[in-house]
């Protein structure tokens, strides 16, 4: 019997501490996926890719603090907060069994940070053009240009930005929602993810990720590169695989989703999700 995926809807929560966040939800009776996006993105950007997920999945997309249609506070860019938002989103969306969290970029980040600190929550992780921490030597240009912006945000320089993740066409639809993403979000919030971005360092803790980890790699990736993966091939003490995609750059999830949707519904189904605990405070 074919089963017919539910519609996606948009949704809202309150978070403990009053933020706000817009989300996108799909209901389903198996199992549950968690899609956290990149910088500058929002949760619509996924959207073509949950059509091509398997219909039973229960799928969560939110707009990450600062990104599209949630609250844009004065502080809190952090990556810790953002992997906090997280773990209190799928408390108010009422899920308690560990679920597969898929970051892309600045999403890998968080979801490494939930994987690690939130073992309980984290069955399966995967990431998208992820590293454990940004070489700030190759910004250069780029962070120079985001300490410069005002508003509002050219669109002009929010089509450079997501043109140079890319290596193959994205359909036009969804370049052009990464356009409207970009250009909503205000430059002193630009700013600030940059800042969270930056003093983000993985390296020292990725250990305490000891769920099964899929790392997923753009071979004309111009942020990250092989060396980033292997790195965390080499740290992440869970079961962890890579999948070099030959034609795509920073965004396989965008540039080739029907493939990426396929790994992901076999990295699910071949694996068994971790049932971490939380681990004990170290006594200081």
């Amino acid at each position: 019997m074919t089963t017919t995926a539910a519609p996606l809807r948009s949704r809202s929560a309150r978070l403990p501490g009053g933020i706000g966040l817009r989300y996108s939800e799909r209901p389903g009776p198996g199992e549950t996926v968690l899609l956290l996006h990149g910088y500058a993105d929002s949760g619509r950007a996924f959207e073509p890719l949950v059509s091509l997920l398997p219909p039973d999945w229960r799928v969560l997309a939110p707009d990450q603090r600062g990104h599209g249609e949630s609250a844009r506070p004065a502080a809190g860019y952090a990556m810790a907060d953002l992997a906090a938002d997280a773990a209190a989103l799928l408390d108010v969306a009422g899920v308690t069994a560990p679920v597969t969290v898929v970051g892309h970029s600045m999403g890998g980040f968080v979801g490494q940070l939930l994987a690690g600190d939130r073992p309980e929550r984290v069955g399966r992780l995967v990431l998208i053009g992820s590293a454990a921490r940004i070489d700030r030597e190759g910004l250069g240009e780029f962070e120079a240009s985001v300490r410069a912006l005002r508003d509002p945000v050219p669109e002009a320089f929010v089509r450079e930005f997501q043109t140079s993740a890319i290596h193959l066409p994205m359909p036009e639809a969804a370049f052009a929602q990464a356009l409207r993403d970009g250009c909503r979000m205000p430059a002193r919030v630009w700013q600030a993810l940059l800042d969270g971005l930056l003093a983000f360092d993985a390296s020292a803790r990725l250990d305490a990720i000891r769920c099964p980890t899929l790392l997923v790699h753009g071979a004309h990736d111009g942020f990250f590169d092989r060396a980033d993966q292997d790195e965390l091939l080499r740290a992440i003490a869970g079961p962890t695989e890579l999948l070099v995609y030959e034609g795509s750059g920073h965004c396989p999830n965008w540039e080739e989703p029907a493939r990426f949707a396929r790994d992901l519904a076999a990295f699910v189904a071949r694996t068994a999700p971790s049932l971490g605990r939380p681990r004990l405070a170290q006594a200081r």
